[in-house]
């Protein structure tokens, strides 16, 4: 097991606070999807240049279900991942598969993961990571 892999484990064993206060979905409805996405990359993009790591953990887990799970068909999912490069999909893509799990209240207890972990972690490690996971819940 990798380094990323350890750290990301120990902060899902995270307990405290017992209940983090959890922002809502900044999904604006009366907005379309393509800018919604172009919406969440910005905020993503502060929070890194920000130093924020929670809420660039938030926003990518907010991107992610909406890549996932807003965008119904296939050519809707295209689209939308156009507006991103690879990476930026890849990350978000995997804090929502994470987080969705168990539950994005964890986002707020953790320690030591960054954004950037969750595009560094190969793949490998984070499907074992995904099984694991689904002990802990």
């Amino acid at each position: 097991m990798s380094q990323y892999y350890l750290s990301i484990l120990a902060d899902l064993m995270e307990v405290n606070p017992l209940n983090p206060l959890v922002l809502p979905d900044p999904y604006e409805n009366t907005q379309s999807l393509r800018a919604n996405v172009r919406k969440f990359y910005r905020l993503i993009r502060w929070s890194l240049s920000t130093n924020d790591r929670i809420g660039a953990l938030v926003n990518a887990y907010y991107l992610g279900y909406l890549l996932e799970e807003r965008a119904s068909t296939p050519a809707e999912r295209a689209k939308c991942r156009k507006l991103l490069t690879k990476h930026y999909v890849i990350a978000c893509i995997r804090v929502y598969n994470l987080f969705n799990i168990i539950g994005i209240q964890q986002i707020y207890r953790s320690q030591r993961i960054s954004y950037w972990i969750f595009r560094k972690i190969n793949r490998q490690d984070f499907c074992q990571l995904l099984i694991d996971v689904t002990t802990l819940v």
